[in-house]
This record gives C-alpha cells, sequence and structure tokens, in this order.
C-alpha cells in the first residue's frame, strides 16, 4: 500500500469510526464533543458585524453580475494595494498577478492543474504530515508525489538537512516541477523558519521549479513576531503564494482565496477559471474590498475615499459599502478579536495538559489546531474509538495525515467555546491519566 491509500484509508477509517460510534455514545448519555473538525465554533466566532450588513447589502442591491474570471479588478487592486504593504521599498504587486478562487481548495486546484497541464509524468516534493486533499488532487492529475517525512522530535519543522536531500533530489530527477509548502504547517501550525524559506526559493531558482506556497492560516498569528516576518516578503517568478481569508475571519463556508503569482501565470489561472467557474463569486467581492480596505487603512491611515479613487471602484458595488466605511477601525478589530480569543484558547489548553500525567502537547504558532501525544505506545485509531466510546470525545488521529511516531498523535482543534473546551479536555485528561 502507497503513502496515499494510506493516508485516504485512514481518512475515511477516522469518519466511520464517528458513524458508527457516536450512537452509541449519545446512547450512554454522553455529550459528544468534537475536538478534532479542523473548523471554527462560529457560536463563538461571530461573523464581524459589518461584513453581515454588506451581505445583506449585497441582496438588496441585487450585485451579482458576471464578472473577469480572474475577478474584478478594482477588487485585485485593493488585495493588490494590501499584500504590497509588506513588501520592501519599491515592490509592489500589481493586480494582474492576483487570481480569485473559491477558497485555497480551488486556488490550489487551479495552481496545480496550470502547473501540470497535459503533463503525467511529472512530480511534486511535499511534506508529511500533510492535507489529504493534496494528495487526491495529485492522484486525480496523475502527479506523482515525493514525501519528505517531518520529525516530530523536532517540531515536524523542514530543516536543513532535509533541504540538502531535496537539492539532491532536484539534481537527479528533472521531472520534479514544483515543491508545496505548508506554512505555517499541517495539521499543527508551526511557521516554517524564515532562512529555511529563502533557501527554498533559492534551490528553486536554481533548478527551475516552482515553489507552492500554500498560507491559509498565515495571518492567524499566535506569536510575538509580526506573521509578515514569517513568509517570503518578496516577489519572483518561481513563486506561488496562496491566501484565504475563510480562516482570517472564521469564514470557512463563503469560500475567499486568491493566488499571487506573476502575470504569465496569473494569465493561465484566470483561463482555467473561466472554463471550470466562469467567473469568481461577485456577491464575495464586498467583503474583500470591505475587509482590504480596513488593513489598508489601519496600517497606512489613508482616507478609504482616496483610495477607491485610485483604483476607479465599482459605483455598485460602492453604493454597497459606502456605509460601512467609517466603521473601518471596527472591522479591522473583530480580526484582531480572533487573535485574542484564539490566545486564550490556546493557552487554556497549554495550561490544562500540563498538569497530565500521559499528554503531550507541540504549541502551535498560527491557525486553530495543535498536536498533542500520548505517551502510550498504542494504536492512534484504537486509541481514539476507546477515548471516543468511553468519553464523547473525538479527536483527529495522526494516521489521518500519515504521522509515524513513536506515540500516537491526534489534531486538536482549540478553536471552540471555552467552557466546551474545558469540559472535553477535562474527561479527556482524566481519562488518559488513568489508561
Amino acid at each position: 500500500m502507497g503513502a496515499y491509500d494510506e493516508i485516504t484509508t485512514g481518512f475515511m477509517k477516522y469518519f466511520s469510526i464517528i458513524e458508527r460510534l457516536k450512537p452509541q455514545v449519545i446512547e450512554r448519555g454522553l455529550e459528544y464533543i468534537h475536538l478534532g473538525k479542523g473548523d471554527f465554533d462560529l457560536q463563538f466566532f461571530k461573523m464581524p458585524y459589518l461584513f453581515r450588513e454588506v451581505i445583506y447589502r449585497t441582496i438588496k442591491k441585487n450585485y451579482f453580475p458576471y464578472t473577469h474570471p480572474a475577478g474584478k479588478e478594482d477588487t485585485r487592486h485593493l488585495l493588490a494595494i494590501m499584500e504590497s504593504l509588506s513588501l520592501p521599498e519599491g515592490v509592489e504587486y500589481n493586480y494582474r498577478e492576483i487570481t480569485l478562487a473559491i477558497g485555497a481548495a480551488q486556488a490550489l486546484y487551479l495552481v496545480l492543474t496550470t502547473i501540470f497541464k497535459d503533463d503525467n509524468t511529472s512530480k511534486i516534493i511535499l511534506f508529511e504530515p500533510t492535507y489529504i486533499s493534496h494528495l487526491d488532487l495529485l492522484q486525480e492529475l496523475g502527479v506523482e508525489p515525493i514525501l519528505f517525512d517531518l520529525d516530530g522530535r523536532k517540531g515536524f519543522q523542514i530543516t536543513n538537512e532535509i533541504l540538502a536531500k531535496i537539492e539532491n533530489t532536484l539534481a537527479k530527477d528533472s521531472r520534479v516541477k514544483a515543491i508545496l509548502v505548508v506554512n505555517p504547517s499541517f495539521p499543527f501550525g508551526r511557521y516554517v523558519e524564515q532562512p529555511i524559506l529563502e533557501q527554498l526559493l533559492k534551490i528553486t531558482e536554481k533548478y527551475g521549479v516552482f515553489l507552492i506556497l500554500d498560507e491559509s492560516y498565515i495571518s492567524l498569528n499566535l506569536i510575538d513576531k509580526p506573521y509578515r516576518k514569517r513568509t517570503l516578503l518578496k516577489k519572483a517568478d518561481y513563486l506561488i503564494k496562496i491566501r484565504t481569508f475563510s480562516k482570517t475571519l472564521a469564514l470557512a463556508g463563503i469560500r475567499i482565496g486568491y493566488i499571487l503569482a506573476n502575470r504569465t501565470l496569473s494569465k493561465e489561472f484566470a483561463s482555467r477559471n473561466e472554463i471550470m467557474i466562469g467567473c469568481p463569486p461577485t456577491w464575495i467581492e464586498p467583503l474583500i474590498d470591505l475587509y482590504s480596505l480596513a488593513v489598508i487603512h489601519h496600517r497606512e491611515r489613508l482616507d478609504p475615499l482616496s483610495i477607491l479613487e485610485i483604483v476607479k471602484y465599482s459605483k455598485r458595488k460602492f453604493e454597497i459599502i459606502s456605509p460601512c466605511l467609517k466603521n473601518l477601525d471596527d472591522l479591522y478589530e473583530d480580526a484582531r478579536t480572533y487573535k485574542y480569543k484564539l490566545l486564550y484558547l490556546k493557552q487554556l489548553v497549554v495550561d490544562m495538559i500540563r498538569d497530565s500525567r500521559s499528554l503531550g502537547y507541540l504549541e502551535p504558532q498560527a491557525g486553530i489546531n495543535m498536536g498533542i501525544f500520548i505517551k502510550k505506545k498504542l494504536d492512534d485509531f484504537q486509541l481514539m474509538e476507546q477515548i471516543f466510546l468511553d468519553t464523547g470525545v473525538v479527536l483527529t488521529p495522526g494516521g489521518v495525515f500519515n504521522i509515524k511516531e513513536q506515540y500516537p498523535w491526534f489534531r486538536l482543534t482549540f478553536a471552540v467555546e471555552p467552557n466546551t473546551l474545558r469540559r472535553g479536555l477535562s474527561r479527556l485528561i482524566r481519562y488518559v491519566d488513568n489508561l
């Protein structure tokens, strides 16, 4: 069985365990608490009120036209201004280097189907643990993954030793066309060190290979250093970045993603978008515009009206967002509130686990998930079953992500209402400490 089959089998096994045991858990009178689902508790992380207002006004104004396959120019222009704030002086993005997508997943699909177009002999380098959907997509495209295992004892980090192996692989195999890096890492939210990213870019440029950075959780920063210091602050022909607001603002189901790449690639992304979906959904544009304006206004203290004039903003969209412009600081603060909530919840988990005899953890630096492990040599799926059946608490086994370590690892999602999180953790700690 290959790596792909192992992960896919593990993913389905995980869901089948929940489906099979949930009725028994409920019959026993246990509260069902899912601490591994990888999503926000939307009762605790509520949508910013300005977004609710903009969605209402978008519907009221009947704003659902077709647009450019890459997204409307003014929206991409605002994104370009916002993203350029993090680049060195004199370097900036052009709106033609941005493509809107239906979330990060479709963005990655656009990138990979463009790079590997009409080519089923090429390869891509990626790292384990990894997203299951990444391997699903590669199998569909007929692209062979070269997987590098990351060591849990080293925080599942890409090391200089791994970089040397990657360069050796590229020197020997000309069929490798891209390297895919998830930053912060999946599923445990650790940033890739900036010197490592710099070295990866040099290697990819040397061998004419694309460096794809999936940065879905990049701005959900849980450490002191600004997240801008945790990515590559530059533009390069072989560098492709995938970003999303879906995670930043707890809007997973609204699916707001975009790609930053050179103009030639961006033009190809737009052509494929036209074939696949016609155009990105226009009703999300006012949401993107408003958040971009909020960030620009906060960072540069620029008058939003002057910015809209520069990008030649649509009159129809201006009618939608204009009542909200006076409250841009509120929107920015709402986004920061999510971060403060996540910091509190992460610390809650860390403080509770520290007192456990049997649980260990890898403290996350970004995102909504963290890695925990149980200091017993047991099978992770069997342990998941036991824990779920006896406590009502669900964790995601590391086997779902093809983690191969001495102890069983699990993904724990801490973006959960605090009292629910405490109850679930208390049951979990009590149970594993008595194993």
